[in-house]
């Protein structure tokens, strides 16, 4: 009895580990979104706004419409350089 109350509690100690990273992760994963929005915003604020940004498990997805391929080439870079980000998609297409 007492070996199914040791490992209930286990089990329950791991499930309750693996939300709280699930959550950090989602946290993170959120702040990084917002972080390159901001930079994009603070670049070229007419322009930001036709580009959405997705994060998950660091992997930034940028999609949307931008006025040159050297724009696109900006955008992909300052995601890049945002602290978190572990790799940029570029789902961006130029008018």
């Amino acid at each position: 009895m007492t070996h199914n109350l040791l490992m209930t509690g286990a089990v329950a100690a791991c499930l309750l580990t693996a939300t709280v990273a699930v959550q950090a992760d989602e946290a993170g994963d959120h702040q990084i979104t917002q972080l390159v929005k901001e930079k994009l915003a603070t670049k070229d604020p007419q322009v930001a706004p036709r580009i959405a940004v997705t994060t998950h498990d660091g992997v930034v997805t940028l999609r949307g419409v931008a006025f040159t391929p050297q724009y696109i080439l900006d955008v992909l870079r300052d995601a890049g350089s945002v602290q978190g980000v572990t790799k940029v998609e570029n789902h961006l297409a130029y008018e």
